[in-house]
């Protein structure tokens, strides 16, 4: 009798179970429709001040269509596109300081760095302009790379077909040269297991492809953008262990001169802990 009873009362513990987790499951259902139907509204209602914005800008009312696409950015405070459209329009309202500072909210834009860096010479800031354009040659800017050279004989950074040694990296003793699909592959490895290591990452429940974009100086020194919008604390992370990855970096070789080469994309997957 004591059994039937305990497989009668595992039955039911069964069935809550169940239950329990099909009522989970509808409740994350109706909260991802509730945030895709939040997020059309807010397109619909977005493109229609967008669309407004653009016609008085076809008119000429550069006041006007600034004022219409700061409304875009009180409802999407990151809104790439809008953020270059207001410096765009504030650079041509003769507005230079505040077309910057809606440019250096576009770190990872190729574009918004390159005006930073013509800003930048334009007021006669000689090292702000060569740092913005550095970076926008970072982002794989030819014509960055070009105007370093020959208007400010900087040479601190080159691509990767242009240099006579790639960068080396120290690991379990030994070096290895940025030169070979295994040792790129051994690269990106060692990156991707620290991240797995990572409290941070895993007490954070992150999880999606972020791609990296890796630059090394000419002091050996590693740089990390990252590509794709991300929370800031998970930035913040990534950032620090990519950069804090290894010991020792040698830097790329030009002509017996160490120079800093710009750069490759490295893609991570981050999926969340079980």
């Amino acid at each position: 009798m004591k059994k039937q009873i305990l497989v009668i009362a595992l039955g039911i513990f069964t069935f809550v179970s169940i239950f329990a987790q099909n009522t989970k499951t509808d409740s994350i259902r109706k909260e991802t429709n509730r945030i895709r139907k939040e997020n059309d509204r807010i397109k619909k209602e977005t493109d229609k001040i967008r669309d407004k914005a653009f016609r008085l800008y076809r008119r000429s009312n550069l006041i006007g269509a600034k004022t219409e696409l700061k409304k875009i950015i009180e409802i999407r405070p990151n809104d790439a596109k809008t953020l270059f459209d207001l410096g765009t329009i504030s650079y041509e309202l003769g507005q230079i300081e505040e077309a910057a500072d809606y440019f250096k909210k576009l770190p990872s834009d190729r574009q918004a760095m390159f005006n930073l860096g013509a800003i930048s010479s334009q007021l006669g800031k000689r090292e702000e302009a060569i740092e913005y354009f550095q970076k926008c040659m970072w982002l794989g800017d030819k014509e960055a790379a070009k105007i370093l050279r020959e208007n400010y004989n900087n040479f601190d950074f080159m691509f990767a077909d242009e240099v006579d040694e790639l960068p080396k990296f120290l690991h379990q003793g030994k070096l290895y040269e940025l030169n070979t699909e295994e040792n790129m592959f051994k690269f990106s490895s060692i990156i991707r297991n620290n991240f797995e290591n990572s409290p941070l990452l895993d007490k954070l429940n992150y999880s999606g492809i972020v791609y990296l974009r890796l630059v090394i100086d000419k002091n050996g020194k590693m740089i990390c953008i990252i590509t794709r919008g991300i929370q800031s604390d998970v930035h913040d992370e990534i950032k620090s262990i990519v950069e804090n990855a290894f010991m020792l970096i040698m830097p790329a070789q030009y002509q017996s001169m160490d120079v800093g080469i710009s750069a490759f994309i490295l893609p991570i997957r981050l999926i969340k802990p079980e």
